[in-house]
């Protein structure tokens, strides 16, 4: 169990850091204009057709400097736990 709860605590952290660096980020970029800027990570939707059922399946990720050092202290946060 133990191993199982170690595998998800830093994923967990690095996605919170992520989302509350992305809103400090925003809050703050009328302040600081560094923080306006955005990068994308992502995959197009792509369309699965099986018989009659159509599923949709896509990812993007647009993360600013506040969002990666969230990430990265969510990461070093991990690590100490």
């Amino acid at each position: 169990m133990r191993g199982r709860r170690a595998v998800w605590v830093p994923i967990l952290l690095v996605l919170a850091g992520l989302f509350v660096g992305n809103r400090v980020g925003e809050a703050l970029q009328a302040a600081v204009p560094a923080l306006a800027s955005y990068g994308s990570l992502g995959m197009e939707p792509r369309h699965f057709t099986l018989l009659d059922l159509g599923l949709d399946f896509g990812v993007s990720l647009r993360v600013n400097p506040g969002g990666v050092l969230g990430a990265v202290l969510g990461l070093a946060l991990a690590r100490r736990i």
